[in-house]
């Protein structure tokens, strides 16, 4: 509600959205975070595995008689800002309600969600990190290289040679630059494991350029796919098996 408005002063709100635009952090060509951000995709009702999904509705606003008058949610052609469709959210007007609760500023009343990745809306310096991982880490470690449920940020090449890299449930950030990507290098002495923590995958992404992904030269690669459980994103290609030399 805007300043200097009361809400003694409206009679029901009846709002329609459209062209929903969050851009990509460092998109060159103003890329939008928002997958149907236009309204046009959706050609079907609001549900949980679409586009746009319902979050709020049906709720109770007053009664006249024996009559509910609630809230309500859609996504239809009755009025746009452009193209075919558009987002609709109702809350009515009832002027012999006996009772009336949506003027509890409060309360959502009605309301549509879509899902965003996070990960195209954040810049590389957003991230609070749990590790900087470097290769002197790799050549310091003993054995084995264990991260769980952390936020791991690299921006260097990985050489694993010897040594056993782990990541469970972890977060990945790849910082890359286009001239130079950076790349986990698993060489034939080196052992590198990715696996989920419960429900929660391992997930890698870049948070500039594109990365190169995992190299395997000869090494011991295990990765988790089942599920999901294992997200790669960003990656020119996600594993490349290089030839024996």
């Amino acid at each position: 509600m805007e300043a200097g408005i009361s809400t003694n002063d409206v009679a029901g709100v009846f709002v329609f959205v459209d062209d929903v635009y969050i851009p990509k952090t460092g998109s060159a060509t103003g890329d939008n975070l928002i997958k149907d951000g236009s309204c046009e995709l959706q050609t079907e009702a609001l549900c949980e595995q679409c586009y746009w999904m319902p979050r709020v509705q049906t709720v109770i606003v007053g009664t006249v008689v024996s009559t509910s008058i609630s809230t309500s949610i859609s996504i239809n052609d009755v009025s746009r800002k452009s193209g075919s469709r558009a987002l609709y959210l109702k809350v009515p007007y009832c002027e012999d309600c006996t009772t009336t609760t949506y003027t509890n500023s409060a309360k959502v009343v009605a309301s549509i969600g879509t899902n965003i990745d996070f990960t195209d809306l954040l810049s590389c310096n957003d991230y609070v990190v749990d590790v900087e991982l470097d290769q002197s880490d790799i050549d310091n470690a003993s054995t084995i290289l264990t991260y769980s449920d952390q936020v791991i940020h690299i921006n260097s090449d990985l050489e694993i040679t010897g040594k056993t890299l782990e990541f469970i449930g972890c977060l990945v950030v790849v910082e890359s630059d286009a001239s130079s990507p950076v790349a986990i290098n698993i060489q034939s002495t080196g052992n590198l494991i990715v696996k989920p923590l419960g429900a929660k995958p391992t997930h890698f992404f870049g948070c500039n350029d594109m990365w190169q992904g995992i190299k395997n030269n000869n090494g011991n690669v295990t990765i988790n796919t089942a599920g999901g459980a294992t997200i790669f994103e960003d990656a020119t290609k996600q594993l490349k098996v290089l030839p024996a030399m």
